[in-house]
């Protein structure tokens, strides 16, 4: 095997946002709030075939504890862990290699939120496990089970793939500025079968490591999320632990409420400006049905209007308020998901401002390493340019 195929401790997150209830703005839409975690078994079950799920006995989903970050693991049940472990091993040239990971139910603020991590660990018993060949994703990812044509989260999902490169594929990337892209669009290949790759984004370094972004937002049917990350820095290893996932948590919930309710106010925005259209229409036709030819004969006459007319007239009358209503909520339901979006674009920068802060006050590591810019402005560019259109 050539070095660039060959990784070391690869892992696949999924992040993936669910409702806890339906809108009032979208009650006429039935959500289920349960259907996260079902999927979620259905991945551990059924796809990658471990003995895990999450139940009524390691799931607080009744009684749920109190406030706006909750963790409804019941941790008693799961070994104090905060959450659902599970592992197995699996057959790599011709030797046994552990295959584990961890599924994490949060419920933040007004929405479900899905961490689920599947991994080869680093280290077994204090052994380094060893490198393994990039055609291990096809494990992680059965049947694509992990995309969003199966997962179908409410408000989306980013999948998040990680693993560390060998010496010899940092002087390969160094010498070669197509090394790490074609290294991404191999474990990508690997992990999404058939049609569903996503297109290649950007490429750019965060906390000191090659990263690299994947997802056309401009084809939000079939969009998917997907980042890789490739570790070459101790500095990466070091930022990136329990708090900064937690980070990224919050970060990917904002990133696709916001896309959620931009998409919504695209769908509605077009419904409402047919709306707008037919009452002008019917507007201007009940005027023009009112004057003609008449018109010259009650000037002259006096006459009033007819009983047909009269008929016409109040028949349009019922109609006009009750549509006026009904283009009040639309328009009142647009203004939300603006709002919507205003909230939480400035939650995601405020959330990449604390990253930022938290990390340079340790003062361990360059100001480049703390630098979470470029995502923000990447994505800020996108929002604004789209809801001010």
């Amino acid at each position: 095997m050539t070095p660039s195929s060959k990784i070391y401790a690869p892992n696949v997150y999924l992040f993936a946002f669910h409702l806890c209830k339906s809108l009032e703005s979208e009650s006429n839409v039935p959500v289920e709030s349960t259907s996260l975690w079902h999927k979620c078994n259905d991945i551990l079950q059924d796809k990658l075939a471990v003995n895990a799920e999450f139940n009524a006995s390691n799931l607080y989903m009744k009684k749920q504890p109190a406030g706006l970050r909750v963790n409804l693991i019941n941790q008693q049940n799961v070994n104090d862990r905060n959450s659902l472990p599970f592992a197995k091993e699996i057959a790599v040239d011709n030797q046994q290699i552990p295959l584990n990971g961890f599924a994490q139910p949060l419920r933040i603020d007004d929405s479900y939120a899905l961490g689920l991590q599947i991994r080869i660990p680093e280290k077994v018993n204090g052994v380094k496990t060893p490198d393994v060949d990039v055609s291990i994703f096809k494990e992680f990812n059965p049947d694509n089970c992990l995309l969003p044509d199966f997962v179908q989260s409410y408000f989306g999902q980013t999948i998040l793939i990680t693993a560390w490169l060998s010496v010899e594929q940092n002087q390969a990337a160094r010498d070669d500025p197509q090394f790490i892209k074609n290294l991404g669009k191999q474990c990508l290949e690997n992990l999404i079968s058939g049609d569903n790759l996503p297109d290649f984004s950007r490429q750019g370094e965060l906390f000191g490591s090659p990263i690299l972004e994947y997802g056309n937002l401009s084809q939000p049917d079939s969009y998917c999320h997907v980042i890789i990350w490739f570790f070459n820095s101790p500095t990466t290893d070091d930022i990136w632990d329990e708090t900064r996932y937690s980070d990224f948590m919050d970060l990917f919930l904002y990133r696709n409420k916001i896309l959620r309710a931009y998409r919504d106010s695209r769908k509605l925005y077009e419904v409402i400006r047919e709306e707008y259209k037919q009452i002008e229409f019917d507007i201007d036709k009940t005027f023009e049905y009112l004057e003609r030819d008449r018109a010259g004969q009650r000037q002259s006459k006096g006459a009033g209007l007819n009983e047909d007319e009269l008929e016409y007239l109040e028949t349009q009358m019922i109609k006009l308020p009750q549509r006026a209503v009904k283009y009040a909520r639309m328009l009142s339901d647009l203004q939300f998901r603006e709002n919507t979006i205003a909230i939480n674009a400035q939650n995601y920068q405020d959330k990449l401002n604390e990253i930022s802060l938290d990390i340079t006050a340790s003062k361990k590591y360059n100001d480049s390493d703390a630098d979470c810019r470029l995502g923000a402005s990447h994505f800020g560019k996108y929002i604004k340019l789209k809801v001010d259109r």
